[in-house]
């Protein structure tokens, strides 16, 4: 391998990183550093077994014709661990960052949902064993998608008893991991793209089409809702959500700077202007320290599921504990009345249904309303409860 190239970082881990090496590789390095009672030499073997599945899984796929990076060479890494190097595909961008909004639309999403279909069918009908299909695994742009990131999967040659319990758990995985981001129109497309791509003999091993489709929207609905309950800590600590601000106690978003962070501080409980800009609102919410804190992750779920609230930006848990979320333009708290004109408070209803979740003994004051739409800040802490809507609408004094 070219040792003298410098690659540039496109993706880190604590065990692995990809790399760009030129214009046309990628190199993914396997390279372990957490402590082994067994010594440094078995976390080489651990890193060379793993670059070797996914060399190993990209040459069989290859092979076949699937989307996949071709692989070029496995060899031993210059500073220890392990690489795949990798032919570069040009023009692409995981799909996530298409769901998040951070990349445009490569394609008219019927058009991406039916390819995306028929690229997952083309990864069953090869035998794949993928225990983390997510859409930060495949990568769109121009021409057909493209599926990454093989180190956790295997190929079988034949499909044995599992297969169906299988598709069924990557069919959730995908359900969950997409059901803020696109309409339940874009899942049926993708759906039936992949289930008439897939070989006869392998559609007649998973039984009844629309059952399998059903399913796979009300598992994924379940799961969904049990990754976000259970991130919800990396809300107060250091990482990809939230950065220390003072210690271990106060925590606040990437984009709040100190000074905001600061501004935010000094505000009292209550609804306010923006300290950057009066024309959008902050919510500070005030407490005792575990109060604080069960709101705080209910806003962050709250957000992560892409309903209808505030985003988080600071929270702090000490001698004075308090958190603060920004809130559209214009927000204003709402009467029962106006957050049921033109039925938006059905539809607030409807979406936290649909995500599975409802607030936990809420009252009036976590009811705000921007833009003639209903939205929910505010509140002590969510429940799971199949009848947790009707409840929260119940003490609203809403239900009918």
């Amino acid at each position: 391998m070219d040792r003298d190239s410098s690659p540039d970082l496109l993706k880190a881990g604590c065990s692995r990183s990809v790399h760009r090496a030129g214009a046309e590789q990628v190199v993914k390095r396997f390279h372990s550093r957490a402590a082994s009672p067994s010594g440094p030499f078995a976390l080489l073997d651990r890193d060379r077994r793993r670059a070797a599945r996914e060399y190993r899984v990209l040459q069989a796929l290859a092979a076949r014709g699937v989307a996949v990076p071709r692989p070029l060479e496995l060899a031993p890494g210059a500073a220890g661990g392990w690489e795949v190097r990798m032919e570069h595909v040009p023009d692409r961008a995981p799909l996530i960052d298409v769901f998040l909004g951070i990349r445009p639309w490569p394609a008219p999403p019927a058009r991406l949902a039916v390819e995306l279909g028929r690229l997952f069918a083309d990864l069953h009908a090869a035998g794949v064993r993928h225990a983390d299909l997510h859409a930060g695994n495949v990568l769109v742009g121009s021409g057909r998608p493209v599926a990454i990131d093989f180190h956790k999967a295997r190929v079988v040659e034949r499909p044995g008893r599992g297969f169906p319990r299988a598709v069924a758990r990557n069919l959730n995985q995908l359900a969950a991991g997409s059901r803020e981001f696109v309409t339940p129109r874009f899942r049926a497309r993708f759906f039936v793209a992949w289930y008439r791509a897939l070989p006869e003999e392998l559609r007649a091993r998973l039984g009844d089409r629309g059952t399998l489709a059903r399913r796979a929207e009300v598992d994924g609905r379940l799961l969904r809702r049990d990754v976000v309950r259970d991130r919800r800590l990396r809300w107060t600590r250091e990482g990809t959500a939230c950065r220390a601000v003072d210690g271990l106690h106060a925590f606040a978003t990437h984009a709040v700077s100190d000074t905001l962070f600061a501004s935010l501080r000094g505000l009292d409980a209550g609804l306010h202007a923006h300290p950057d800009d009066p024309a959008r609102r902050v919510l500070v919410v005030a407490g005792d320290a575990d109060a604080v804190r069960r709101g705080w992750y209910a806003a962050a779920r709250l957000h992560e599921h892409g309903l209808p609230g505030g985003v988080p930006l600071a929270v702090e848990l000490g001698e004075r504990a308090w958190f603060a979320l920004e809130l559209p333009d214009a927000t204003e708290p709402a009467t029962l009345e106006r957050a049921r004109a033109d039925g938006s408070l059905e539809r607030l209803a409807g979406a936290l249904r649909d995500r599975g979740v409802a607030p936990r003994g809420t009252g009036r004051e976590h009811l705000f309303v921007a833009g003639g739409r209903a939205l929910l800040a505010g509140v002590p802490g969510l429940t799971s409860r199949s009848d947790g809507v009707q409840r929260w609408l119940a003490a609203l004094g809403a239900s009918r």
